[in-house]
């Protein structure tokens, strides 16, 4: 395009009754995202207690992406992790007095790009967890700093809602 030309807008004007029915619209997707989302439990987090179990020290592979982001800010370098195999993993970040419980059979997220990934946990090992993948008989094999950093304040409410805005502007 050349200088000389001017760049033309169009602009769609609504009326008040298409205006009133996209609001109407909104206001009951709202609605149905908060009924959903009261079904769902809540997570298992509770403060960090001098108990006894053993916490390993996770620390993020050389060869992980540097510009990791959470909700947070920065995607945490280390995390502690303490695993009883085949029954639960419980993390928490380095430093921090927050600890989230998982068990076998919760729902853990697996993988993300637009939409958030997750599924029940199929397997705890002194080595990685493993997640179902939606309705298949694969897993996702997880080691155990990838598994806390995609689920560190993990909400499965939140992750509902997140998918069904997403979905939605899709």
């Amino acid at each position: 395009m050349s200088a000389s030309k001017e760049a033309r807008v169009f602009v769609m004007k609504a009326s008040p009754e298409a205006l009133q029915r996209a609001q109407e619209q909104d206001a009951a997707f709202n609605a149905l995202i908060e009924e959903k989302s009261r079904l769902l439990p809540e997570p298992r987090r509770s403060m960090r207690r001098g108990d006894d179990r053993a916490f390993a020290r996770v620390m993020r592979p050389a060869s992980a992406y540097r510009g990791d982001r959470s909700s947070k800010g920065v995607v945490p370098s280390e995390f502690e992790v303490c695993v009883i195999p085949g029954e639960s993993i419980t993390i928490r970040e380095d430093g921090e007095e927050m600890q989230q419980t998982f068990l076998v059979g919760d729902q853990a997220e697996y993988d993300s790009w637009n939409l958030r990934h997750y599924n029940a946990i199929a397997a705890i090992t002194p080595k990685t967890v493993r997640v179902k993948r939606g309705h298949e008989e694969r897993c996702a094999r997880l080691d155990h700093y990838t598994f806390c950093r995609r689920n560190f304040g993990f909400d499965q409410r939140v992750a509902l809602k997140n998918n069904m805005h997403c979905h939605r502007d899709l």
